[in-house]
């Protein structure tokens, strides 16, 4: 495998070395869903990953955090009863602490952690978040993620973009991305959304999970932040696309008063925790 970033601006150019044998170690995969009810999501993105997972072993945890319809309850039960492993929080909601349940529960080498509004059509999506972490100064992986148009919503975070962090690739067309790196398949990034993205179970364990004085917005930046901090690269893999029906799950929290001030209230916690947090992106122009 090729892990040289070229060709789009500013990329670092060192190439990342393969430390470890693939049959020795990452060779089981725990996916980890949080959800809520929306079973007219939660249920495309399940078979979506039914249908594209045969070739690696893996499970599907999925934190259910307090649906009431009966519907979904029901349907939880069914994928139960298929070997899935629901598990359920009543707490309010909280991402990083879903997320954190979900992982301390899972049986993987490594985690894929996934939005229930994700749609998976390439059949080796696994193994492409895999294989790069067999690197171990690999923190964080993830695909492109494309809107239903077919446009970029998420190719890494960049810090300092359009404030404190964000998608600077977002709108693009996902092949003009990949046409810009020369055929280069991974693409060092800051950031990468937790909406699909992929870490080792030991380097989870080592930054001990997502903070949960991030509940809704920013766990995954300090997360990325904090990987990069001991050393870690954070890749996206760009012939992995997936479909991301963003903000489909929960109204987007800037779109009300409470969610502008818990976004303030992150961004304020955010910068006291990380007084070291750069201003300007090492890895875009």
């Amino acid at each position: 495998m090729n892990y040289l970033n070229r060709g789009l601006p500013q990329q670092y150019t060192t190439p990342f070395r393969i430390l470890r044998e693939e049959s020795d170690t990452l060779n089981f995969a725990s996916i980890i869903i949080p959800t809520r009810d929306r079973i007219d999501l939660l249920r495309p993105c399940v078979e979506s990953i039914e249908r594209n997972s045969a070739s690696f072993p893996h499970e599907v945890i999925i934190v259910d955090n307090g649906s009431q319809y009966d519907e979904t309850l029901r349907y939880l039960e069914e994928l139960k009863e298929k070997g899935l492993r629901p598990i359920r929080s009543d707490e309010a909601f909280n991402f990083s602490k879903l997320i954190n349940l979900g992982s301390s529960l899972a049986k993987g080498d490594f985690f894929i952690f996934l939005n229930n509004d994700t749609f998976i059509n390439d059949p080796r999506w696994i193994q492409k978040l895999r294989d790069p972490l067999l690197d171990d100064n690999v923190g964080v992986v993830g695909p492109v993620l494309k809107f239903a148009d077919g446009t970029v919503q998420h190719a890494g975070i960049a810090w300092g973009f359009n404030g404190l962090a964000g998608h600077p690739f977002r709108f693009q067309a996902a092949s003009e991305l990949l046409k810009k790196s020369r055929g280069e398949s991974l693409m060092e990034v800051s950031g990468i959304t937790f909406a699909c993205a992929a870490a080792t179970k030991r380097t989870f364990e080592v930054l001990s999970g997502l903070d949960p004085r991030f509940p809704v917005g920013l766990n995954d930046v300090d997360f990325c932040f904090r990987a990069a901090k001991i050393g870690k690269r954070n890749l996206i893999n760009l012939k992995l696309e997936i479909t991301h029906f963003e903000s489909q799950s929960r109204n987007h929290p800037l779109k009300s008063i409470k969610g502008i001030i818990q976004a303030i209230r992150d961004i304020s916690i955010f910068l006291w925790a990380h007084p070291d947090f750069p201003e300007v992106d090492d890895f875009i122009s």
